[in-house]
């Protein structure tokens, strides 16, 4: 019985390795690995307001999604990822926009070391600030390119739809 509950308490211990609560307005919804291959890339959460459907995060609401790195890359390649991932998600959306919001957002992408922390959060009216190890290093104007770069991990057709799963709490 022991050693179950100790495993029980250190499964407790990595869920709350996510703060349940952001600011005033966001709880933690839900939490994942992506993993691509055998490699780890990295943990993430996401946050929202409370009370919304898994179809709802993804309107003009607020939200957050944190990564912690369990790799190292370049700004370089994480912004040949984010072009790749936005573009293969554009949908009916306006693509002057999404190109404006790449242009911006591939600008503040920072190198990432193992452990590193990103964040992107957005706001309503806002727009979608980048956050790298609790420094925000820009926003990114328009709620066209966050749906769209946040449908990576939320949308119908998501890098991983077990990964969209734990975050949606699913």
């Amino acid at each position: 019985m022991r050693p179950l509950l100790a495993l029980l308490c250190v499964g407790c211990l990595l869920a709350a390795e996510w703060p349940a609560r952001v600011g005033d307005d966001l709880t933690l919804r839900g939490s994942g690995r992506f993993t691509w291959l055998w490699y780890k890339v990295y943990d993430v959460a996401l946050w929202t307001p409370t009370g919304l459907t898994a179809a709802q995060v993804l309107e003009d609401r607020p939200r957050r999604i944190a990564f912690r790195y369990l790799r190292a890359f370049t700004a370089a390649e994480l912004a040949k990822a984010t072009t790749k991932t936005v573009n293969e998600r554009l949908g009916d959306a306006p693509r002057a926009d999404i190109d404006a919001g790449l242009a911006a957002i591939n600008a503040l992408w920072p190198a990432v070391a193992v452990g590193d922390e990103l964040i992107l959060e957005y706001r309503p009216g806002s727009g979608t600030t980048v956050w790298h190890n609790q420094r925000p290093l820009g926003t990114v104007a328009g709620g066209a390119f966050a749906t769209v770069l946040f449908t990576v991990w939320l949308g119908s057709d998501p890098i991983d739809d077990g990964l969209r799963d734990g975050l949606l709490g699913a």
